[in-house]
């Protein structure tokens, strides 16, 4: 089958688009990964920064208010013991 001069000249204008996109998005691709290589990395948290005390504060009173560690008592005397 025999295509005329117009038809060519439309799949050649769509298979441009569509080599067009496919370069777009990967300028874009390699855009995105030069833009995370060149972040800073974060940086741990150190022990003593003020975020991680007022943790460990936290984490104390809500333990004490819990008035210690309660263990199950492995016996069988009674049910419902607990240690603490």
């Amino acid at each position: 089958m025999l295509i005329g001069a117009s038809q060519q000249r439309k799949m050649r204008k769509a298979a441009e688009e569509a080599a067009r996109k496919e370069r777009q998005a990967v300028e874009a691709m390699q855009r995105e990964i030069q833009a995370e290589a060149e972040q800073p990395d974060k940086a741990m948290p150190t022990p003593d920064d003020d975020a991680s005390r007022r943790a460990k504060r936290r984490s104390l009173s809500s333990f004490s208010r819990r008035r210690g560690r309660q263990s199950t008592i492995l016996t069988g005397d009674v049910a419902g013991d607990t240690l603490g």
